[in-house]
């Protein structure tokens, strides 16, 4: 049965309750409650309230998506738009990244931001919202990002300016992600993305870059009949950070059996031609990766999935002097059989090319990444919406649902 786009949660009454449960998502956040005269149980109370409207909405959406609604995508996109509004009026909500992209900014206007660290700032009131072990940490992120802080501190220092700055790029990226699914699906798995709360506070309210290499990721694959565009389209997001690298053997597995040598090259030339480029700039020898190298030893012990398990069971069976390094190990190895199977499936043509990345990246971020943060979910969700309706509605909600139980963890 097919729905008309004016079905709840997708009319006026949906949007509003929808823009209602992120403003109480917005003023009741770690960094945001104590600008309003809530004590702590209010906030959480709100807390409580604006995520439970938030995620009845959201899988109401996944049930219209389910049975057929048809939408629009101009609506889709104003829709996320006005749900992001109140999440662009406050401070973060569960993290403190975008003070530390705001003091980048400003340490990148100042000199080298692979040198630098964001303590050089001495007093400025932004260190307030950096975590302590970041302020005397070099920056560890791609060439890219680092062009694009250092463009913005170059045109302004102002805080306010900067942090609204970064949210309207990344609020840019998230309806972007909804544009491209859109055309490469329907506007409703569009919706999947741009209408989740947890990607539109993940993204919008923290600031989280991750949503602009999501997209570099979706964008490789829906564009992979053009070798060109895929090619460069996956090297930003290389750029952006490192780790989509790891898709690349896989997408060109997935392409055409003979135009997988053509991508292949072309994928190397973009990935060195645009690292060489961004580097320029900054490059100070080995140094360059002074940050990268400090923040990989601050995360020594497995953390969440299946990692964390295997380190407690080490403990408990007294098995091994060191159970870290058991986890990590056989983390390692169930990443790597996940790996080769997802590349010999795409290679055998068994695997559409989204299955197969996303395989891939959720295989990394459960089982070999040094740490896992819900925002690096972001990397995963947008290639997700672009299966088939009934796998991309079962897997949004499996990884919106584990997000958000990673949320209360944390």
């Amino acid at each position: 049965m097919v729905h008309r786009a004016t079905s709840f949660p997708l009319n006026v009454s949906g949007l509003l309750l929808g823009i209602f449960a992120m403003a109480t998502i917005a003023v009741s956040g770690a960094y945001t409650y104590t600008q309003w005269p809530l004590d702590i149980h209010a906030a959480s109370t709100l807390r409580i309230v604006g995520w439970t409207l938030a995620a009845s909405l959201f899988f109401l959406l996944l049930f219209r998506v389910r049975t057929g609604t048809v939408v629009h995508l101009r609506t889709v996109l104003l829709a996320s738009a006005m749900l992001s509004v109140p999440l662009l009026l406050t401070q973060p909500v569960f993290a403190g990244d975008l003070y530390a992209y705001v003091a980048g900014a400003k340490v990148a206007a100042i000199g080298n931001p692979y040198v630098l660290t964001p303590s050089v700032l001495g007093t400025d009131v932004i260190l307030n919202g950096v975590a302590p072990v970041w302020r005397g940490q070099p920056s560890a992120y791609g060439p890219l990002w680092n062009l694009i802080t250092s463009g913005l501190g170059h045109l302004t220092t102002n805080a306010f300016a900067l942090l609204t700055s970064f949210r309207l790029l990344v609020l840019a990226g998230v309806l972007a992600c909804a544009w491209l699914i859109a055309k490469a699906t329907s506007p409703m798995h569009a919706a999947l993305i741009a209408l989740n709360p947890i990607v539109l506070v993940d993204a919008v309210a923290d600031g989280h870059h991750d949503i602009l290499v999501g997209l570099g990721v979706l964008t490789a694959v829906a564009w992979l009949r053009w070798p060109v565009r895929s090619a460069f389209a996956l090297a930003g997001a290389t750029t952006l950070k490192f780790v989509p690298l790891i898709v690349a053997p896989v997408l060109i597995a997935s392409d055409a059996p003979g135009k997988r040598r053509r991508l292949g090259v072309w994928l190397a030339l973009a990935v060195a031609g645009l690292l060489v480029a961004s580097f320029m700039p900054f490059w100070v020898g080995s140094h360059t990766f002074d940050g990268l190298r400090q923040q990989a030893s601050l995360f020594s012990h497995p953390i969440f999935f299946p990692q964390f398990f295997i380190f407690i069971f080490a403990y408990l069976g007294g098995s091994a002097v060191h159970p870290e390094l058991v986890a990590r190990g056989l983390g390692l190895f169930a990443f790597l059989v996940a790996y080769g199977w997802a590349f010999l499936a795409a290679w055998r043509q068994r695997l559409s090319p989204a299955a197969a990345v996303a395989i891939t990246l959720a295989a990394y971020i459960f089982l070999a990444a040094p740490y896992v943060q819900t925002w690096y979910l972001l990397w995963l969700l947008p290639v997700l919406a672009l299966l088939p309706t009934r796998l991309a509605v079962r897997w949004v909600g499996v990884v919106s649902v584990v997000w958000g139980a990673m949320l209360l963890v944390h």
